[in-house]
């Protein structure tokens, strides 16, 4: 423990006023949301000011140390003096000591495998899957249910309801519109990653109770940003969720900028989709490999002979049509070209890649492979499909938006 809070010897501020932390408590709070709610219904004291109050009566240099765990930014900004405290008792004088907010956590992909997957059967592992990502406790989840011998399918059923009632959030809040915008961004960021510049208050919210990541806090707490980064199991969740609940989506159409992009995004899941409930490969729904030409003909309507490929080889149109595979449920954005093996590192974590805004040629790419003879995976066999949006102005005013697929 002393170890893992070293931290705390070495911050400016308190070296500057001599203090010496030598730790014989620490104090963690999991979930720490929940104390921002007041005491009683009527009430303008929250859980959380009573917590501070008890905190500042523990005497300097006894060695106590709190953690707030998933705290939501409120309590962050709540830095008020003593003096301005309206519980405190008159002439009450205690230090502040409160850190400024941790949000950079090293926690992603932290259970994922160190070696990638060796054979298409470990590729589409649920064991697998459920250890990417931020959140670590679907995998701890299904590392203790296998060791319990529970079945896989209940497994993978109790999962994604976990992670779908993350994404939920609280239910007795969905009665306003405004949660209604929030769970639109919940469920379509883990799967396509909307912009929110148009909706910067939903963040702090989102961050609270949706399952987000915080992305940076602001020094004054003013502002916090939220993202959600690549997670398998988030996205079979939300697309779950999504196919039953498709009024979400027309919200998120109304609330965010980028209107087209978001749009083709829409449009390759629900191709996805529904290749997948076509396909005829083995697994569990959620992790099952699909074939491009599905794929396409989804996308598309059309036949594997009216495919439009791009400049491609008459051959090379063949083997991708013949042995192309493809495997994915949700977008990232990057800023880059991805190389093989790149696009192999996507493939293991089941994410399609959305380029930023004005990249040039292609929006939207995903990898392909190229399954032959064998079941062994090797990054030689990995390819890429592009999409590329373009959005034409009608005499109506109303955008259409074509896609043309490359490879």
């Amino acid at each position: 423990m002393s170890e893992s809070t070293r931290f705390t010897k070495s911050d400016p501020e308190l070296v500057k006023s001599g203090y010496s932390m030598n730790l014989t408590v620490l104090l963690a709070l999991d979930e720490a949301s929940v104390i921002c709610e007041t005491l009683e219904p009527d009430d303008e004291i929250t859980y959380f000011a009573a917590f501070c109050r008890t905190i500042r009566k523990v005497p300097s240099g006894m060695g106590f140390f709190a953690i707030l765990v998933d705290a939501i930014p409120h309590v962050a900004s709540f830095r008020l003096p003593v003096k301005f405290d309206p519980g405190a008792r008159y002439g009450f004088v205690g230090e502040d000591r409160l850190f400024a907010p941790t949000y950079e956590i090293a926690s992603f992909d932290l259970m994922a495998p160190a070696e990638p997957p060796q054979t298409w059967g470990e590729l589409v592992s649920s064991e697998r899957l459920f250890k990417h990502g931020l959140i670590p406790i679907f995998g701890a989840y299904y590392r203790d249910a296998i060791a319990e011998q529970q079945r896989p399918e209940d497994i993978h059923n109790s999962i994604l309801e976990l992670a779908r009632s993350k994404l939920l959030g609280p239910t007795e809040k969905t009665r306003s519109s405004a949660v209604i915008n929030v769970q639109a961004f919940a469920f379509l960021g883990p799967t396509i990653q909307p912009r929110i510049n148009g909706a910067l208050h939903l963040n702090a919210e989102l961050i609270a109770y949706h399952a987000a990541h915080c992305d940076h806090i602001s020094p004054g707490c003013e502002m916090v940003m939220s993202n959600y980064p690549s997670q398998f199991t988030l996205a079979a969740a939300a697309m779950k969720f999504l196919a039953e609940e498709s009024n979400l989506i027309e919200s998120i159409l109304h609330a965010a900028r980028g209107t087209g992009g978001i749009t083709s995004r829409i449009i390759l899941l629900r191709a996805m989709e529904a290749a997948l409930a076509n396909s005829s490969e083995e697994g569990v729904p959620d992790e099952r490999p699909v074939r491009l030409v599905n794929f396409l003909k989804a996308l598309t309507g059309k036949e594997a002979e009216d495919l439009d490929l791009g400049s491609i080889g008459t051959e090379q149109r063949r083997d991708l049509l013949d042995h192309g595979m493809i495997f994915w449920n949700h977008f990232s954005r990057i800023k880059y070209t991805p190389t093989p093996k790149e696009l192999g590192r996507f493939m293991y974590r089941g994410m399609a890649a959305q380029y930023l805004p004005n990249q040039p040629d292609i929006d939207q790419v995903f990898p392909v492979y190229l399954q032959r003879d064998s079941d062994d995976l090797d990054v030689e066999y990995v390819s890429f499909s592009g999409i590329q949006v373009k959005i034409y102005e009608t005499d109506t005013s109303r955008s259409e938006i074509q896609i043309i697929t490359g490879t």
